[in-house]
Order: structure tokens, then sequence, then C-alpha cells
């Protein structure tokens, strides 16, 4: 199978990633617009600056849209730098953006074909979906366990996957998704020459594809049922098919549609009309040595022996020049990645180092925690004792003062009973100066005076003896 066959099917590898939670107005006006509109999602991020990005959890979001974006649109990302910022930062606690985000980073890793790290980064997504348990997830992680198995032509566990992503996308009625599942399972059964079970599958697509209204996808679809009657050698049917793909407007899809046409109507021996369709290819870069090789067939069957050799001379060429591209893409890749792994490994150094600063700051920090508390519970103590000591004099003070109000008490009581001595004295004295006739039984003139002055000692004795008892 020629590689312009080949490689239509692959413009079909198209990888979506969900929508993810709202933060700022930017970030919310990109995530808007990453479905429908990448190019103008990408623009509003790359607005945006690191120090506009405040918060790890707006820096976590904006290094997984970003991804997205720059993958949505055609941008190969090797390097895992920023979309690391994601995987860092999202955890158990977040686990659908967390999937997601080393879902991005297994898509770094097949761009750099580390197939190691590419199932590593599978795994984890898988991990956190086991917890988030979102079905579309689910189905892309499937997707591209199922492309991986396909790079490595296992096309028969590519299928198997394939099929199972297909199932969750059905669930959740993702046409365009399940349009590509069923479109790469038709191209596996292709490569596996069961081209009923292929021919199935494309037809399936196309029939999910209708309802998109999709050129791109449909042109695709169509061209892919073309080739399939190509591989068949039915090059009259494959060229009704090539005929009918539509005209999507871009290059890379028309020019292949055009080369097919010409590919088919070369293999029926109608080299005019091939040779109409080939100049009005105007991308063939990919496809250099395929291109040249039809129009030195052309020339070949009319003869023209300096065209054949001018055009064998640019296969040639083509050939070797993208021999020579692929190889200087291979050594700046790995150029790309030493320097990067350099990086990396001072970013770890640096990381490293600040840890150890934070932890002889936070040490520090404990110290003099400790020092302080130590003073405070020291300074408590001192009050504590002084408190203390404060309390047991005013208690002295307080009994000092009963004390002295009793002694007080008494001194007035018995100034009082001195008193009533006193007045008693005086009575007797005036009475031993009256006549005799006074102290007849029968006289009442002093008994009064008498009386009066006794109750008072009386009382004055019993308030003295009960504490004012006779006090109300």
């Amino acid at each position: 199978m020629k590689f312009a066959h080949i490689l239509l099917p692959l413009f079909a590898v198209i990888l979506f990633t969900p929508s993810c939670s709202r933060t700022n107005d930017q970030l919310l006006r990109a995530e808007a617009l990453i479905e429908t509109a990448p190019d103008s999602a990408l623009h509003i991020l790359q607005q945006l600056h690191s120090d506009q990005i405040k918060g790890n959890s707006n820096r976590a979001l904006y290094a997984l849209l970003m991804t997205k974006a720059q993958d949505k649109n055609d941008i190969k990302v090797d390097s895992d730098s920023l979309i690391s910022i994601a995987t860092d930062y999202y955890n158990d606690s977040e686990p659908l953006l967390a999937g997601y985000a080393w879902l991005m980073q297994a898509y770094i890793a097949r761009n750099d074909n580390n197939k190691h790290e590419q199932v590593r980064c599978l795994t984890k997504a898988n991990e956190f979906n086991l917890i988030a348990s979102d079905k579309k997830l689910h189905g892309l992680i499937k997707y591209e366990n199922a492309l991986m198995f396909f790079n490595q032509r296992q096309f028969k566990k590519s299928i198997a996957y394939y099929k199972d992503a297909t199932s969750c996308f059905k669930k959740i009625n993702d046409d365009r998704n399940t349009t590509l599942c069923y479109l790469n399972i038709g191209y596996s059964y292709l490569f596996l020459n069961n081209t009923d079970s292929a021919e199935n599958y494309y037809k399936k697509a196309q029939k999910v594809a209708l309802r998109l209204q999709n050129k791109e996808l449909l042109s695709v679809i169509i061209k892919s049922i073309g080739t399939l009657y190509f591989v068949k050698k039915d090059y009259v049917t494959a060229l009704q098919y090539y005929l009918e793909a539509p005209i999507t407007g871009l290059n890379v899809y028309d020019s292949n549609k055009y080369y097919l046409i010409a590919d088919a109507y070369i293999q029926i021996n109608n080299f005019d009309s091939a040779q109409f369709y080939l100049q009005n290819v105007k991308a063939y870069s990919e496809i250099g040595p395929d291109y040249y090789r039809l129009w030195q067939h052309i020339y070949e069957k009319k003869g023209n022996a300096s065209k054949v050799i001018f055009y064998a001379n640019k296969v040639v060429n083509t050939t070797d020049s993208l021999y020579k591209q692929k190889l200087q893409i291979s050594f700046d890749g790995l150029v790309r990645k030493f320097k990067f792994q350099n990086i990396k490994l001072e970013n770890q150094k640096l990381t490293l180092k600040n840890k150890q600063n934070e932890l002889l700051l936070m040490i520090s920090l404990l110290l003099i925690i400790a020092i302080t508390a130590t003073l405070l519970f020291w300074r408590l103590q001192v009050k504590r004792r002084q408190f203390n000591t404060q309390s047991i004099l005013l208690a002295q003070e307080s009994s000092l003062l009963e004390k002295e109000k009793e002694n007080s008490m008494l001194l007035e009581k018995q100034l009082e009973l001195q008193s009533i001595l006193i007045s008693n004295i005086d009575i007797h004295r005036k009475n031993s100066t009256k006549r005799h006739s006074l102290w007849k039984s029968s006289s009442n003139e002093n008994y009064s005076d008498q009386h009066k002055a006794f109750d008072k000692e009386l009382k004055a004795y019993i308030d003295l003896e009960y504490n004012n008892f006779t006090v109300d």
C-alpha cells in the first residue's frame, strides 16, 4: 500500500479533552471556545502572562488548557514542563482534572515517541478515572491505548481498545469521537486484509458523520472507503468515492483528494485526467516521492523519456530530502530532549535547594516559636507566683481587718460598759445624799432610773459576751 493511502486516515486522529472547572474570565473564555474554536482559545491563553495567573489552582488549569489548545491546533508538544504543573497539582481531591492532566501528558509522551512514559501516564490517568468514573475520560484513555497499539502494528489489540472506547462515547452521545473510533477500526481491519469488516465500519462512521455535517471528517471517511476499493483493485468504484468526497477548502485534505483521483485515473489508463488532477495538488511535501512517481508513470506511458528521467530524479531527491529531514528532526528532537533533561535536572536541583531552604526556614521558625513559648511560659509562671503571693497577702490583710474590726467592737463595748458603770456610780452617789424616806419600800422616786441603768448594763454584758445579741 502506498504511503499516501496509509497517510490519509491519520488525518482523522483527533483527540479531545474535557471542559475544566471555571476560574477567572480569561480562562473561562478559553475553556468555552476550546472545543468549537481552539485557535481562538489558544489566542486568549497566549495573551495571559505568567504574572497574571495567581494561585496554584489557576496555574494548573492554565497548564491543562494551554496543552489542550496546542494539541487541538496541531502544535506538536514534546516537553512536559507545562503540563507537569497540572499533574503535580491535581490529586485524588480532583480526580477528573488529574485524569485529564495525565492523559495530556500521555499525548506528549506519544509525540516524543516515549512508549514507557506513555504507558505510565495512561496508567495514572486510568487510576484517577477509577475514582472519577467519567465515561468520556475512560473512552479517551482507551482511544489513546488503541492508537498506541496501532502505531506498534498490533492491530487486533488496537481494534479491541477502539471498540471499548466506542462503547463509552456512544453512551454519552459523543458522535464525533464515535465516528473517529469507527473510522480507525475500519482502518485497522484494512491492515489485517479484512476488507468486509473494514467497509462495514467505514459505513458506520459515514452514517454518524452525516449528522455532524463536518466536511473534513466526511472527506476522510469517503476517501477511506475509496482506498478500500483501491486495495481490492476495483479502481472504478474507488474513483467514484474519491470524486464524491467533498471539497473542504483546506489544502491538506483537497490535495490528498486530487492525488487519489489521479492515482485511480492512472490505474484505468486515463492519463490526461490524472495529469489534470495532479496539477491541482498544492500540498504534497509528505507524499512527495509518491506524487512525483505518478508523474513519472504518466510520462512513461506517454513515452516522454526526458520527463521520465526528470521526475525519477525528483523521486530520488524528495526521498533523500524527506529522509534527511526526518534525521534532522530526530537529531533536533534528541538535542531538545537532552537540553530538556538538563533543564529538568537543574529544575530538580533548584527544587531540592528550595526545599532545603524551606526546611531551614521552618526549623528556624520552630526554634523561634519554641523560644517564644518558653519565655511566655516562664513569664506566665512568674505572673502566677505574683498572683498567688498577692492573694495570700490580701487574705492576710482581710484577716487582720476582721480582727481589727472585732477589737474595735470590743473596745466600743468596753467603753460603753465603762460608761454604764460610771453612770451607776453617779446614781448611787446621788442616792446617798437623799432623805431616808426615799429608800422606803413604798417610795418609787428613784426606782425608775435604777431600773433603766440596770437594763442598760445587763444588755451591754450580754452583747459583749454573745456578739451583739440584743442589737436588731
